[in-house]
């Protein structure tokens, strides 16, 4: 009850209209789409009798043209050079259904998935300072918990607890969100 899966994507992220749109008005006409070539592998099955399920994916995704803001107010967003996003993302749940329709409890699920991900410069223009820099407004780790359950008498419950990692504010990495 386990498969493996290999992909290989290729494409392109045109930019946004906000980021088009200098802050005088003006379209910003030397911004490119990001391009890029994505990686990925993973397993996925169910283990113990399919009482333990699971996904698991490595991804190794290298773009060029990364569009990143200025880091000025209003942003003027431009096209940096090469980034490399790559990552870990794990997913494990439990489920139980009474398929008999007799006990109050009718379904509940545990579940919990994390994300470990490095996103960094490769290049960045001519500055050498910003290169193995984390991308700003990225967390490295991200971790998410829940239980959900369903009752004979139509009553629900779900939780559910997020963790995200301190990330970078900006580029040079010198501001962090907690």
């Amino acid at each position: 009850n386990v498969a493996a899966h290999i992909s290989l994507s290729n494409g392109f992220a045109s930019p946004l209209s906000e980021e088009m749109i200098l802050p005088n008005g003006n379209i910003n006409e030397n911004l490119t789409a990001e391009t890029g070539l994505n990686y990925e592998i993973g397993l996925r099955g169910n283990i113990l009798n399919k009482w333990l399920n699971f996904d698991v994916s490595y991804y190794f995704f290298p773009k060029n043209n990364e569009i990143v803001s200025d880091g000025q107010q209003p942003a003027t967003y431009l096209n940096v050079g090469k980034t490399l996003n790559q990552g870990l993302e794990s997913a494990v749940y439990s489920a139980w259904q009474d398929d008999t329709k007799t006990h109050w409890l009718q379904y509940a699920k545990v579940w919990a998935s994390h994300t470990f991900q490095q996103f960094t410069f490769v290049e960045y223009g001519d500055s050498t300072q910003i290169v193995d820099n984390t991308i700003s407004g990225t967390s490295p780790q991200m971790l998410a918990l829940g239980f959900d359950a369903k009752t004979k008498v139509g009553f629900y419950l779900n939780t559910q607890f997020n963790y995200y990692d301190a990330m970078p504010l900006n580029n040079a990495n010198n501001e962090f969100a907690d």
